[in-house]
C-alpha cells in the first residue's frame, strides 16, 4: 500500500468514527474472546475483521499521526493491537526502561486490573511504553500509590514498520505493535463481562520534541480515575 492509498484508509476509518467525539462521556472498548492463541509478529491479517475499535489523534494537532486500537482475549492472555500511521519513524533507546524511551516513537497503554478507579498508581496498575526499536519501559503501582520502575512485565510484544527507522530522507507510513499480556500478570480470571481500566497512548519523535495524545486526555497519564473502560466479550 502506498503513501496516498494509507492515508486515505486512515483518514476515512478515522472520520467514521465516533470514539475521537470529545463529547463522550463514557469511553469503553470491547474485547472479543479467541479461543485461538494470536501469534505476536506484529501482523494483524489473522485478527478478526469485525472488532470494536479506538481511533486516536492529537487533540492539539502538533502530532500528524492516527493510531487504531483493538482488542481480543483469550484464556491466557490479554491481546492489544496498535496500528499507527507516521510519516517519518523515530526511535533511539534500545535499553530496557531507559528514562528517555518515552520520547521515541512509541505506544502505551495503562491497565487499572481491578478497576478500583484510584487517583493514586495502586499495585493493581500496570503501564508499557513500547518503542519501535522492539524495547520497553514499563513499571507497576505500589501499596503506597508509588510507581515501582524495578518491577519488570512479562507481556510479549512484536513490532513490525512501514517505512525505514531513523531515516528522516524518506517518507515512512507507519507501524504495528502487537502484545499478549498474561492473564496471571493482569491477576484477574478472564470471563465475559470482566471490565478493567484501560488508558492508551501515541509517542510520536518527528524532531519537534515530546508530542504525545492519549485516549481520555489524562494528565498525567498514571491517573485510573479517568479512565475508560475495557469490557470483555464473548
Amino acid at each position: 500500500m502506498n503513501r496516498y492509498m494509507w492515508i486515505v484508509l486512515i483518514l476515512g476509518l478515522v472520520a467514521s468514527c465516533a470514539e475521537i467525539d470529545d463529547v463522550a462521556q463514557e469511553k469503553s472498548l470491547s474485547s472479543m474472546y479467541v479461543s485461538r492463541p494470536v501469534q505476536i509478529d506484529g501482523n494483524l491479517q489473522e485478527w478478526p475483521a469485525q472488532l470494536d475499535t479506538l481511533y486516536l489523534t492529537d487533540r492539539e494537532n502538533l502530532s500528524d499521526n492516527v493510531m487504531i486500537v483493538k482488542s481480543v482475549w483469550s484464556l491466557a492472555n490479554l491481546y492489544l493491537a496498535f496500528q499507527v500511521s507516521d510519516f517519518d519513524l523515530r526511535a533511539y533507546q534500545t535499553e530496557l526502561d531507559h528514562k528517555k524511551l518515552f520520547l521515541d516513537d512509541m505506544v502505551e497503554f495503562l491497565l487499572d486490573t481491578q478497576m478500583d478507579r484510584s487517583e493514586k498508581w495502586l499495585a493493581d496498575d500496570i503501564i508499557y511504553h513500547i518503542n519501535l526499536q522492539g524495547q520497553k519501559k514499563d513499571d507497576r503501582g505500589t501499596a503506597l500509590g508509588e510507581s515501582d520502575p524495578s518491577w519488570h512485565g512479562g507481556a510479549v510484544y512484536g513490532v513490525s514498520l512501514q517505512g525505514t527507522l531513523n531515516d528522516t530522507t524518506d517518507s515512512d507510513q507507519g507501524y504495528v505493535v502487537e502484545v499478549a499480556v498474561p492473564w496471571t500478570e493482569i491477576g484477574r480470571k478472564p470471563k465475559a463481562g470482566l471490565e478493567m481500566g484501560l488508558n492508551v497512548a501515541c509517542g510520536d519523535n518527528d524532531g519537534k520534541g515530546r508530542m504525545l495524545f492519549d485516549w481520555v486526555n489524562a494528565w498525567p497519564t498514571r491517573s485510573p480515575d479517568v479512565f475508560g473502560t475495557l469490557v470483555l466479550e464473548r
